[in-house]
């Protein structure tokens, strides 16, 4: 299990290796919090997802970033949850019958 207090190995590796974009999108993911939230005093944040893994532990306007040990793998969690349907359209002649 990944150490919460310290980011994921992804996380740190992602950060290290890429700082500039880092810093643009924890400003961009900052922005979208504030937006959201509805009182103006820090909220707590729940990231899942593919955001979730490159994200810092801090963010401007949380109070309190979670990020839960699956979030990680969430998208394929809903993706194998999602109820599947198709249409076929099929044309036949039926001028031999």
């Amino acid at each position: 299990m990944p150490d919460q207090a310290n980011g994921t190995p992804y996380t740190m590796l992602w950060a290290a290796s890429h700082p500039p974009l880092e810093a643009v999108f924890q400003q961009k993911l900052a922005m979208v919090v504030d937006t959201i939230k509805t009182p103006s005093e820090d909220s707590s944040v729940l990231l899942v997802g593919g955001g979730a893994v490159i994200s810092a532990d801090e963010l401007k306007g949380a109070g309190k970033v979670r990020k839960p040990w699956w979030s990680e793998v969430i998208d394929a969690i809903g993706a194998a949850m999602a109820v599947v349907s198709a249409v076929v359209d099929i044309i036949k002649s039926t001028e031999s019958r």
